[in-house]
């Protein structure tokens, strides 16, 4: 049973609501629906003709129906709109002026179509929307011609709005572009402030301002402006008087209060390349009343990008982070110049000899810093002197000069190169104790530096020194023995030498016994004296598995005079000779060696082969396999250069000689 009773009231406030939202009721002169708890103001029309027919209408805030109160948020669409039959101008709305319920927060599409009359209209404050066609086009006050002057309440701009003659805004930033305009359409800001901008004083601002709403005396106030530095947005209440009309309006006023100009001026700073930066110091120009550093929320902080291993050069020291409650900060950059660090260049003292080298100059340094050394220079200095190697003996200066980096500013320090006399030696390769008497011999003393020799011996009827041209000769006059000396004496820019001594010996030619010297492989060189006018004779015996190949007196081919015993015999010696004897590899005679074309004979210069066939290849070798001389056969007699006292291997073609000199 009681399930039935609830079920049945149910029913019952549904059937209610239903035909509460449906009915349109007259109170006052105006009909209204319902919308739950909001009533809506309704049209009245008979045949497309309105039949609010008074010129002033008041609505009000709420209504009450049935004993409950509806507060009036909307006039539906075409309330007050003038009508038309189908093909016939109808009756224009009579209305000319609607005063609206702050409540109100929508008006319907062409609420307000074809009124002619209606000249002035205050949107409230809570707003928020006009009707529009189904293609977003607002008709709200379509033919309103009469339509001169709409004031605007609300902040933000409703949705659809229209312009018309004279629009009062409460913020031209908010209603920026009206969907719809009629008459000439002008958007006005209801209140023009004179100034948005402040310095701070510690009282609210002294503001100038202008009221745009023709016909309305303005109070504007200003009480709840800030004094604190900031950027605001304030809502300013404003109150629009006109007769007894009272109008009570909010407009928007963006201001800022800047702090007082406060300077910080970071001073300037310099330190060497390589150091730490030095502590930044700044001053302060702008407090008033007495403050000071102390009084700010947080002190500036002072900073560079310049680290100890910056190169030379300028760098801005910047200031920042400085806080305080009514200072607005202006920060100055100072400069911070790294300047160049002292480097010096220094080279020490060095000497030769005369006719030598340079030394290397080695340049040294002090100076540099961060661990740093010569390899960082962009152009390193260089050490010269004018001095060459043939420069004459004294002192020279040492020249450092041509450095530059960028981070080092050079100074230099020379040094001394001297030159001292250079040393010199003699080598005498000559031998003077074999001298005849009327021999005219050159002295070849030598010196290393090339200079000239001094030749002195005493007083002797032997030898006599004399000069022809440049060269030093000795004239052997008698026989007999001297000493002679010889000596460099030096110059400017050498020592003297050390003497010398050579012994002379002087015979007379008729006396002298001649030397015989034999050489051969196998026994090495025999020196013999002999009797002037005689011959001599002696037998040649080869080593095993060699033959004699040749023989050669004085130079000349003697082959041919060995009997067949091997047994060769001198002409009559009257001076000095040399017999050159020279083997074949083989063990057949004589005899086969005279038969052979090729021939190598022992010289006083080396060797001499004939015989060779054009394009024959001929080498010689030292005893230690090593080649002296190899070359090509023209056919021509081949003379080879070859030092005394060794023994040589010739290879002609397939024949093997061997010869001792």
């Amino acid at each position: 049973m009681k399930r039935k009773c609830i079920v049945t009231l149910f029913l019952l406030m549904l059937c209610t609501t239903y035909a509460l939202c449906d009915t349109k009721v007259k109170i006052g002169n105006l009909y209204y629906t319902f919308n739950g708890a909001y009533a809506t103001v309704a049209q009245n029309k008979q045949d497309y003709q309105s039949l609010y027919t008074d010129e002033e209408y008041i609505i009000p805030e709420e209504i009450e129906y049935e004993g409950l109160t509806y507060p009036v948020t909307e006039i539906a669409s075409h309330a007050f709109a003038g009508g038309s039959t189908s093909g016939n101008k109808g009756v224009a709305s009579t209305l000319y002026r609607l005063k609206l319920p702050q409540n109100l927060k929508k008006i319907g599409y062409e609420a307000f179509y074809a009124c002619p009359n209606l000249s002035s209209l205050t949107i409230p404050d809570n707003f928020k929307e006009f009707g529009c066609s189904y293609d977003g086009i607002a008709y709200t006050f379509l033919q309103c011609s009469k339509l001169r002057e709409i004031i605007y309440l609300p902040l933000e701009a409703p949705k659809y709005w229209t312009a018309t003659s004279l629009t009062y805004v409460p913020d031209l930033i908010s209603y920026s572009k009206p969907t719809h305009t009629i008459n000439d359409a002008e958007v006005i800001e209801m209140i023009t402030f004179e100034s948005n901008s402040f310095i701070y004083t510690g009282n609210q601002p002294i503001v100038s301002w202008t009221n745009n709403v023709k016909g309305y005396e303005a109070h504007v106030d200003l009480s709840g402006l800030k004094k604190d530095v900031g950027n605001y947005v304030d809502t300013i209440p404003v109150t629009l008087t006109k007769g007894g009309e009272t109008i009570n309006a909010r407009v928007i006023y963006r201001y800022s209060i800047e702090g007082i100009p406060l300077t910080i001026k970071v001073n300037n700073a310099n330190r060497p390349y390589g150091s730490e930066n030095p502590e930044f110091t700044y001053s302060i120009e702008g407090f008033i009343n007495g403050d000071t550093e102390n009084d700010l929320i947080e002190k500036p902080t002072i900073a560079t990008n310049a680290t100890i291993k910056s190169n030379a050069g300028t760098y801005s020291i910047e200031a920042s982070g400085g806080k305080a409650a009514y200072y607005t900060f202006i920060y100055v950059p100072g400069v911070l110049t790294i300047e160049k660090v002292p480097l010096k260049a220094s080279v020490g003292n060095y000497e030769r000899a005369y006719n030598e080298n340079n030394p290397y100059f080695e340049i040294k340094y002090d100076g540099f810093v961060l661990g740093e050394n010569y390899s960082v220079l962009d152009t390193k200095p260089t050490a010269t002197t004018s001095a060459t190697r043939t420069s004459d003996v004294g002192n020279y200066d040492i020249i450092v000069s041509g450095g530059s980096d960028n981070n080092y500013v050079f100074s230099y320090s020379s040094g001394v190169l001297t030159i001292k006399k250079a040393d010199q030696t003699l080598s005498w390769d000559q031998t003077l104790t074999n001298l005849k008497v009327y021999d005219q011999i050159e002295l070849k003393a030598v010196a290393t530096s090339g200079l000239p020799i001094s030749y002195t011996m005493d007083e002797t009827d032997v030898c006599e020194i004399y000069k022809a041209g440049s060269k030093t000769y000795i004239s052997c006059d008698n026989p007999g023995t001297v000493r002679i000396r010889a000596i460099q004496e030096g110059n400017n820019n050498y020592e003297t030498t050390a003497r010398m001594y050579k012994e002379v010996k002087v015979s007379n030619p008729n006396d002298e016994k001649p030397t015989l010297s034999i050489k051969q492989v196998n026994s090495g060189t025999i020196s013999v004296k002999v009797e002037k006018g005689d011959t001599y004779s002696f037998t040649i015996t080869p080593e095993s598995g060699w033959h004699i190949h040749s023989v050669t007196y004085n130079g000349s081919d003697y082959t041919s005079q060995l009997d067949a015993t091997n047994t060769y015999k001198t002409p009559r010696i009257n001076s000095d000779a040399t017999i050159i004897i020279a083997y074949a590899e083989g063990s057949s005679g004589v005899s086969n060696t005279r038969a052979n074309k090729v021939k190598v004979l022992g010289t006083s210069n080396g060797i001499q082969i004939t015989g060779t066939n054009s394009g024959e290849k001929v080498f010689v070798y030292g005893t230690d396999g090593i080649i002296i001389y190899s070359g090509m056969s023209s056919g021509e007699d081949i003379q080879v250069s070859l030092p005394q006292n060794s023994i040589y291997i010739v290879k002609v073609g397939n024949h093997t000689i061997k010869v001792g000199l």
